[in-house]
Parts: structure tokens; sequence; C-alpha cells
């Protein structure tokens, strides 16, 4: 028994130290980012020669940030679209999941959820604006019972309102937020609660908001706080499907940063923190909110009422059918125009379909695929193994830490971070850090990476029974060949299932790839985001239809292991 007790203390060990391994390399380039543009949007910046701290240059600074025109409207297009998109996603999902879990319906909305999140952001905002253009797929359906000749004045696309955008990003959304959910209840035993609630005389779905939301939503903030931060600082959809001028702030940076005038640098890293301030702002106001809320909501968990109308749930419920058909509508839509030749409005179908496009960019597709595929699975393998180690060293403490601490990741704005991140890197480590552009990438990726593939392990990990490892190891075997013959094949599908997740998220990583690889590293997505905000059609719906291409691959590949694994079992 001593000999098993060396051999876990030394497994223990080694865990503690890549536990301390993936903090340092995980979180602390989170801070060192953030830290990287405080300099410059504080007047230091020695490319322009603001080798020392000066107050009036960051007078200047601050001063040309608060005075560029249109400002005000752009924080408030950033919070009005990612507050909004939220808000409704969290009904919806929550909807869903009162009026179907566990019914006869509930296959297919597992089935619609790999589908939807295989979906890039990218690509589906290229299909959503191709199916709500005033020349798009709903306005020709349209044409048979309205007479138009040519396409309505309607402005669908790059509103100034964000509504277009509202509308990706709540479809994005509503199947992530499923899927957080799916794992959550594994470990709620929504069944049993359930049948006690109704055993007390209350009908399924107040039994459902009475006594699982509460639990539910408890857990769910992480990922909420994640989809919020997301919608306020997305850059790539929005920059194909969201407002123009204004943009929202996270755009607005962005321009500023490409600029080739170096003197928009400190106006762009003063920019950068106040997104980072906007932020902050958004998820506070929703905590506030969440605050005041809070005894409305204790009093009608606690009215007693067993049975009562739910208008407004079926009124949300109803918006799945259409989520789901502009999903599927977004998909053939991508497929249809990237193989027409001709198409008039207000024909449904293209006149001539040709493969004339396909042709011709395939060969310029295959190295950015390739490189995308490289990046995802490096940094998604590294991500899996990573959490794998900080979870099974927090498990033999009997100790898990907040999720905030490993998934804080999600709550930095992806601009904050990887714009500061490269002068950081080359303050500590000098300029050498441009010669190895794809590891600086695949590290940008796996920062983004790791929280979701920690999120998908998190609940895997918590709900895992330890007698099976405590009998195992009573038979005199080692602690390694236990884990890899007992709680290995009990944790495989979710491994798997959070490595897909992870792939996807890596896949379609846009400002990480730009801003680090610095043009260097061209992937589908940034290929995609360059065609997508153009005018040729043909084009954006390849590109879109290629970057969902690897993403999707993942998913099945997932589906594919665990589904053999069933049948294996």
């Amino acid at each position: 028994m001593s000999d098993i007790n060396r051999s876990f203390f030394s497994v223990q060990t080694l865990l503690k130290a890549g536990t301390v391994l993936v903090v340092l390399c995980c979180l602390v380039p989170l801070f060192a980012g953030v830290a990287g543009l405080v300099l410059p949007a504080v007047g230091y910046y020695p490319a322009l020669g603001f080798d020392s701290f000066s107050t009036t240059m960051l007078q200047q600074v601050w001063q040309q940030l608060f005075g560029w025109p249109g400002l005000l409207q752009s924080v408030w297009l950033s919070l009005f679209t990612g507050l909004t998109a939220t808000f409704l996603a969290l009904v919806i999902t929550l909807t869903i999941l009162s009026l179907l879990w566990g019914g006869r319906f509930w296959n297919w909305v597992t089935l619609y959820i790999a589908p939807a999140l295989a979906l890039p952001h990218v690509a589906f905002a290229i299909g959503l604006g191709f199916l709500i253009a005033p020349s798009g797929w709903l306005v020709r359906v349209m044409v048979p019972f309205t007479g138009w000749s040519e396409p309505p004045l309607w402005l669908t696309v790059n509103d100034p309102q964000g509504f277009s955008l509202i509308l990706m990003l709540l479809i994005k959304s509503v199947p992530f937020l499923l899927l957080m959910c799916v794992g959550i209840l594994q470990q709620l035993q929504p069944q049993r609660q359930l049948m006690m609630a109704q055993s007390l005389g209350y009908d399924r779905i107040q039994a459902w908001w009475k006594v699982l939301v509460p639990q539910l939503y408890k857990q769910l903030k992480l990922p909420l706080y994640a989809v919020l931060v997301y919608g306020v600082t997305v850059v790539d959809a929005s920059l194909i499907i969201g407002p123009q001028l204004p943009a929202p702030l996270a755009v607005l940076v962005l321009r500023w940063f490409q600029n080739p005038d170096l003197n928009f640098r400190m106006l762009a890293s003063a920019g950068a923190i106040l997104l980072l301030l906007v932020t902050l702002g958004g998820l506070f106001f929703w905590a506030m909110v969440e605050r005041l809320l809070a005894p409305v909501a204790h009093r009608v968990w606690l009215n007693g009422r067993q049975r009562v109308r739910h208008p407004v749930l079926w009124l949300a419920f109803s918006t799945l059918p259409v989520l789901a058909l502009l999903s599927i509508g977004a998909n053939l839509v991508l497929l249809v125009w990237s193989f027409a030749g001709r198409w008039r409005f207000p024909d449904i179908w293209p006149s001539v379909t040709s493969l004339q496009y396909w042709q011709h960019h395939f060969a310029m597709l295959s190295d950015p695929l390739l490189l995308a595929l490289k990046l995802g699975l490096v940094s998604s393998l590294t991500a899996v193994v990573a959490s794998l180690v900080m979870l099974e060293y927090q498990n033999q403490r009997g100790r898990f830490w907040p999720l905030m601490l490993p998934c804080i990741g999600l709550l930095i704005p992806q601009m904050t971070l990887f714009a500061g991140l490269p002068a950081a890197g080359e303050s500590l480590f000098g300029a050498g850090i441009y010669h190895y552009p794809f590891l600086l990438v695949s590290f940008g990726h796996l920062l983004m990476v790791f929280p979701y593939v920690y999120l998908g392990l998190h609940g895997a990990f918590r709900a895992f029974d330890d007698r099976y490892q405590t009998v195992a190891l009573t038979f005199g075997v080692s602690w390694l060949r236990v884990w890899w013959q007992v709680k290995w094949p009990m944790l495989k599908p979710a491994i798997i299932s959070a490595w897909a997740v992870g792939f996807s998220v890596s896949v379609v990583q846009y400002l990480p790839t730009l801003l680090l690889g610095a043009g260097r590293v061209l992937t589908v997505t940034t290929e995609a985001v360059a065609v997508g905000a153009g005018y040729d059609r043909r084009l954006a719906a390849i590109y879109g239809l290629a970057q969902a291409l690897l993403p999707l691959a993942g998913f099945l590949f997932a589906r594919f292991i665990n589904r053999k694994k069933q049948w294996q079992g």
C-alpha cells in the first residue's frame, strides 16, 4: 500500500506543477495584454518618440477619443446589441427547456444544437445577410404576393439600430446556452425534482420555473456573461451584418488599430481601454437589474400558485421554429449562392448554376483551411490536456475552484486583450516573438479555447463518482492505470465533446489571428471576413461554407466517436 501512496503523491505533485504552469500560461497573459494597452493610453509610446509619461499627452489622447464624432452612439450600439441579444437568448433558452425537456420533441432540439454551433458566426452572418437583405430570399418568396419588380427600400442589413446584428447574435447564442444547460442539468437530476414538485400539485411548467430555473440560472451565470461580453465586443460578424456609420465601439477601435498612421495607435489603445470599461459596465448593469428583480422573483416562486396560464412562455417558444428556419435558410442560401451563375431579382432560384467559382477558388482555399486545421488541433488538444490537469488536481484536493477564475478570459474583450498582448510580449521577450507567427497565433487561440473546454469538462468532473477509482485502487494497481482504464472511458464522451467545442472555437477566431499574426497568418476565417464584407455574394458564400466545413467536421467526428462508444457498450 505504501507503493500506491508514493505513486499517488508523485502524481499529485506533477498535477500541482502542471496546474501552476497552466495558470501562468493562460491567466497571466490576460493581465499582461490589458497592461500592454495602458501605457499607450496614458501617453507613453516610444515608437512615436513619447518615451516618458506626460500629462499633456494623456489629456490629448483622451480628449481626442471623447471628441471623436459618433463615439457615444458607438458605445450605445455595443451595449444595446449585447444586452438585448443576451436577454432574449436567456428567455428563449429557459422557455425551450421548461416546455420540451424530457419530452418527445427534446431529441429534435439536441439534434439542432450541434449543427447550429458548428456554423461559425462569420459564415452565419453572411448567410443571414443573404436571407434578410432587400433582395434576399425572404423578399423573393414574398414577390408573388406583393408584385414587387424591384427590391424594396428596406435597410434590413447593416441597419443603424443594430437589429440585424441582434438577430444574428440571438440565433447563435441560444444553441450555446442550451448546450451549457444540458451539462448543468446532468448534475441537478431534474426528473427527480420535477416529480417531487408535481406530487405537490404543481403542473410541469410551474415546477420547472419554481424549482429548477433558480438553480439553473445560478450555475448559468458565467456562460451568460460570456455571451454578453461577446455581444458587446463582437467584431467579425459586426463587420458583415452590423451597423457601419457609426459602427459599434469594437469595430471602431479595430479600424484605429489598422490605420497606417501610427498616431492612431495611442487613440486605439485608449479606445480599447474604453471598450473594457464599457464591457464591465454592461456586466454591472446586468448584475444590478438581476439584484433589483430578485425580490420580485422570490415572491413569484413562493406565491404557492400551482396552475397558471403561460401565454408569454408560448409566445417566446413560438420563436424557436422561426429561429430554426432562419438558421436553416442561412445555410441553404449560402449553398445556393456558391453555385449561382446568374440570379436576378425576383427569381427564387438562379437561372444559371455553375461550378466555375468553386473550381477557380478551390486552390486558394486549401492553404487557409489547412492552416486553420493546424491551429485548431494544436490549441484544442493543448486546452483539453490543460483542463484535465487542472480539474484532476482540484478533484484530488476535494475542492473545485470558482469557475470565474479559469474562465476569466471570456470576460475580457478580445480587442482589449489581443491589441495589448503583442506590446507586452515584445517588452518581455523582444521583437523575436514575431519570427514565429504560427506559435504566437496558436497561443492566442489557446487563451480563447481553454475557457470553453474547461467549461465543457467541469460539469463532468463534478458529477463523476470517485468511488469507482477508490475501489479500483484497492486492487493494488497504479493511479495512472486506474485513471486510464476506469475514469477515462467514463469521461470520454464529455472529453470528446469538449474537444469539438474547443476546435470549433479555434477555427472561428478572427481577432487573435489578425492582431497576433500581423497579417502573416491567413486562415479561412480572416479570408471569410475580408470577402464577406464585400459585394461579391458568390465569393462570400464559398468562403462562408469553407469556414463552416472544419467545425462541422469536428462535431461530426465527436458524435461518431461517442455513438461508437454507445454501440460498443
